[in-house]
């Protein structure tokens, strides 16, 4: 139980190994509620632990002035970098909308306090909230730091109260990782882009925008961060005004973007009202792409809950799965129904850059009785398949045709 209501209660459950395309029955079983446990706050530095990570919380800014990663046994915090991990930024420009690259005043939280901590069985959190310029203060601005017990991950959740102003302003959440012989690689439209390399040549390069993941890794690990909601950063530093045609990153650091109202048209002059946004994380030794889009495309793509009233005794499966892929380089980007109504389309993606079969002899059933290759426009490609052969990073939209 994460909170209450009037029109019900909110609750947090962990579902492991649920079957792909498929679904997984939880029994709740009501006994004595088990709520999440108040910590005592230690009026020094401020920690969060697990079996995976340490975290020390700075109170005076609000931000993490230390995570340390217990499996890969190495500090991921760049402690001297301008802005620190986590910390709120909020920017005013000094020339109106004619921007330039030191034509900005950026200031952080103030007054900050850590109001409380808990611990329950699927997550531990610290609150903190404090004030920001362009907030509605006192308290204008509110973080949740979970710390997850049943996986490597960590999430912020940030919730401010804006003020309605209309004179050139944006806010920033940032993210400066310390590692050696770092690359940035993050995933865009189709494919996953390393800054300043593979980019289409004129597109953005002060800032870009992400899909589900960055990450920050070299050939021994892997830091991988993303949101559900704030999809536009700058890598390196806060880039506006410098107007690169190529991007050059020059530290392992990434700028979320929160928002702003700098653009002259289509845009609101002014931004107000409760906004809530969040980030995920996670650091492994895999360093493929795979497992960032595997974990980046979880935790965006939240499993569907229902919620089923006690009822008679029935046969139907605790756990069932439609169809899947076995290989794990496949991703599956969308499923949908046929124009014909009498078909499902499959968009499937190869993200490990290595060349694949697709087993489509699995997929007939007394359900499905043949398999396609087709466009966007649902023409045939190719018919009547066994197997579906994709070239590295190769995209295919699959039909399974129904009896």
């Amino acid at each position: 139980n994460i909170r209450n209501r009037t029109e019900g209660t909110y609750w947090a459950l962990w579902a492991k190994d649920v079957p792909p395309l498929g679904y997984k029955m939880f029994r709740i079983v009501v006994h004595q509620e088990k709520k999440l446990v108040d910590e005592q706050i230690n009026t020094s530095d401020v920690i969060l632990e697990n079996r995976f990570y340490k975290l020390i919380i700075n109170q005076t800014n609000g931000a993490i002035k230390s995570l340390f990663d217990k499996s890969l046994n190495r500090e991921l915090v760049d402690a001297n970098a301008p802005w620190k991990w986590g910390q709120f930024i909020y920017e005013r420009s000094k020339s109106g909308r004619n921007f330039t690259s030191n034509g900005f005043v950026r200031t952080g939280m103030k007054n900050v306090k850590i109001t409380g901590m808990k611990k329950g069985p699927v997550w531990q959190s610290i609150f903190l909230q404090g004030d920001a310029e362009g907030c509605v203060n006192p308290n204008g601005v509110k973080l949740e730091i979970r710390l997850y017990e049943t996986g490597k991950r960590l999430e912020l959740h940030f919730d401010i109260r804006k003020q309605a102003i209309t004179e050139a302003e944006a806010m920033y959440v940032s993210f400066p990782f310390q590692m050696k012989d770092w690359h940035i690689d993050y995933e865009a439209q189709g494919g996953v882009v390393q800054p300043g390399v593979n980019q289409l040549p004129g597109s953005a390069s002060d800032w870009q925008t992400v899909q589900h993941f960055v990450s920050v890794k070299n050939r021994k690990a892997q830091i991988i961060l993303g949101s559900d909601e704030i999809p536009l950063v700058q890598f390196g530093d806060i880039n506006l005004g410098k107007w690169q045609y190529i991007a050059k990153v020059e530290r392992p650091t990434i700028y979320s973007w929160v928002m702003n109202n700098y653009w002259f048209t289509n845009f609101r002059a002014s931004q107000d009202g409760e906004f809530k946004f969040s980030y995920y994380l996670t650091s492994l030794a895999d360093t493929s792409a795979i497992v960032a889009s595997r974990f980046g495309w979880a935790s965006r793509t939240p499993l569907a809950a229902r919620v089923i009233p006690a009822g008679e005794a029935n046969q139907f499966p605790t756990m069932l799965s439609c169809f899947s892929a076995e290989n794990e380089n496949l991703l599956l980007i969308e499923a949908r129904p046929g124009n014909d109504n009498h078909s499902i389309i499959l968009h499937f993606r190869e993200i490990g850059g290595n060349s694949s079969t697709l087993d489509g002899r699995g997929y007939i059933n007394e359900r499905v009785r043949s398999i396609d290759v087709v466009n966007a426009l649902e023409q045939t490609l190719e018919s009547n398949l066994g197997n579906i052969a994709f070239k590295p990073f190769e995209s295919k939209f699959v039909r399974l045709n129904l009896k």
